[in-house]
């Protein structure tokens, strides 16, 4: 029986045999000792029981470091997602795991930022009780809930069109007092803030007739019906622009350079200079079948931005293999804090420090990627057939 890793509530003394590596020039570090790097580097990275050791090797250093966090933190969040699953009595000790560890650790959150596909499936039974569980747990918690949906959020949309549109948990965190998500069924975002902090929570979304949908980052039915375009992708995008402090994006699908789906999410690309770090799930953490190559990437940077995007899933244990999520600490001085968490093992797995200079370097030239002067595409002219014909070599 292999022994479960408990928080160290001491506070460091000092963070002597801690290396800090940095993930790029600029954009932070990932905290990791030095031994436990070492024992990793000869890991079997299919070993199935590789990780779980890992995790606990390193829980008492990110437990220090937590405890140190948790004293500075002017900010708390518990972000989530992907409990998805039809069956409640998995869905329940998955909660129990995630809920208990999430008590041992004090709720150290004002917030819970919840980034979609709560539940999975069509069986209306099944979607009833999944919701149920949920809203009796998190309730409990009596901290304020913002949902993002994700694509399984439609399942039983997907599968009954000729009716209208039903999206249980939507639906009950909608109705349920305190709790947040976009106010009709059609709408593509919400704000709100954590302190000063704006954060826009970027959603799948659906006609109230079901006419059309969009899930996994792009129009899934009804593209003929479909009523945004890139004028409200600029839009948002200006509001964005306009915001006074820095700003935090959540949503169940990342940006270009993320794991999985982003069609849609792009459409918002270049973000405002006001972006400081983007949440989001779909990816589940060690899902191979889905995950393939970044099956265990937790952190990645927007393409063309210095803005990292921050894998939170999943909260489930089939394709995810463990219940994860992540602590989220904004500090007083504007900087920011991820504790990757490992709720079947009581452990920290990573933590990562965004650095404060995020904002983009060389924003004007970098939006050359994205709104090229007209002739140009992606910074380099475009050249006409009857042009290419009369060059030598047929290219520039």
């Amino acid at each position: 029986m292999k022994k479960t890793a408990t928080p160290d509530k001491r506070l460091p003394q000092a963070l002597g045999g801690i290396d800090i590596f940095p993930l790029r020039p600029g954009t932070g570090a990932l905290l990791c000792s030095a031994d436990a790097l070492d024992e990793m580097e000869g890991s079997d990275p299919f070993d199935p029981g590789g990780e779980e050791e890992r995790d606990q090797k390193m829980s008492t250093m990110f437990d220090d470091l937590y405890q140190e966090s948790l004293v500075r933190a002017e900010h708390k969040v518990w972000i989530l997602s992907d409990l998805q699953q039809g069956l409640p009595e998995n869905t329940r000790r998955c909660l129990a795991a995630g809920i208990s560890d999430f008590e041992l650790l004090g709720r150290p959150a004002e917030q819970i930022w919840y980034l979609g596909d709560a539940v999975e499936g069509v069986e209306a039974d099944r979607l009833a009780a999944m919701c149920r569980l949920q809203e009796e747990a998190f309730a409990s918690l009596r901290i304020p809930l913002c949902y993002a949906t994700g694509n399984h959020d439609y399942d039983y949309s997907r599968t009954h069109r000729d009716q209208a549109p039903w999206m249980p948990f939507y639906e009950m965190v909608r109705d349920h007092p305190g709790w947040k998500t976009t106010a009709k069924s059609e709408d593509f975002y919400f704000r709100t803030q954590i302190g000063k902090y704006p954060v826009y929570f970027l959603c799948d979304h659906v006609s109230q007739t079901n006419g059309w949908c969009v899930t996994h980052s792009r129009v899934a039915w009804g593209r003929e019906n479909y009523p945004y375009t890139d004028d409200d992708a600029q839009a948002l995008k200006a509001k964005m622009a306009a915001e006074t402090e820095p700003m935090i994006t959540c949503g169940h699908y990342g940006f270009s350079g993320c794991n999985r789906d982003h069609e849609l999410m792009d459409h918002l690309l270049p973000l405002p200079k006001t972006e400081r770090v983007h949440f989001y799930g779909h990816s589940h953490i060690g899902d191979w079948a889905w995950g393939k190559k970044d099956a265990w990437r937790r952190i990645c940077w927007v393409d063309w931005h210095d803005v990292p995007q921050i894998d939170v899933s999943s909260f489930e244990n089939i394709r995810g293999r463990h219940c994860r999520s992540v602590l989220f600490h904004i500090y007083a001085d504007g900087n920011m804090g991820v504790f990757f968490r490992n709720h079947d093992l009581h452990c920290f797995t990573e933590a990562y420090f965004p650095a404060g200079e995020n904002a983009p370097q060389g924003w004007d030239g970098m939006r050359l990627r994205y709104d090229p002067p007209q002739g140009t595409e992606g910074g380099q002219t475009v050249r006409t057939k009857k042009e290419e014909a009369a060059s030598p070599s047929g290219r520039s």
